[in-house]
């Protein structure tokens, strides 16, 4: 097991996870100049459903390097950032910054779908190669785990994965 300071590399054991609306660029620098390491959601740069404000995005990235020198902080997306043409963006905004943790939200239809699948799995790869930390978010403990894993079936291609809610029990 690697510690909080060689996975994150921060300061303090501190994560600031990703909250849309909340987690933005002010934030994020806030955090890291406190000691510990924050997250971006890439949601608030919708300019409207369904359409990201890429420039928004390049200035806000762009703002966090000049502020702190790097952009060591959790990008929070989910799966459909990695499909439909748009992961060419994503992975260019990835590379441009050096970003060096994603955290992946699955959207549950694209759990049924073994070439959506197929795709997403070739772009984690991609992100892993580039040195990106893969963190999967789950809501919903233990379904989420469960329902990625039965998905995936092999959990250890992600690198941690993030506890965000209460233990759901029940049938």
């Amino acid at each position: 097991m690697i510690t909080h300071k060689e996975f994150f590399g921060c300061r303090y054991p501190i994560l600031a996870v990703a909250m849309n609306q909340v987690s933005n660029v002010d934030l994020a620098i806030a955090v890291t100049k406190a000691g510990g390491f924050p997250s971006i959601s890439i949601f608030n740069y919708y300019r409207y459903k369904g359409v990201i404000d890429w420039e928004y995005i390049d200035r806000d990235f762009q703002r966090y390097q000049d502020a702190v020198g790097n952009c060591n902080f959790v990008l929070s997306l989910d799966t459909e950032f990695l499909l439909d043409g748009k992961d060419a963006r994503v992975i260019d905004v990835i590379k441009k910054f050096n970003i060096s943790h994603i955290e992946i939200i699955g959207v549950d239809s694209h759990q049924k779908d073994a070439e959506i699948f197929d795709k997403i799995n070739s772009i984690r790869t991609l992100l892993q190669d580039m040195g990106v930390k893969l963190i999967l978010k789950a809501v919903a403990w233990p379904f989420d785990i469960i329902k990625w894993a039965q998905w995936d079936n092999d959990l250890r291609k992600m690198d941690a994965i993030a506890l965000k809610g209460p233990i759901v029990t029940g049938n």
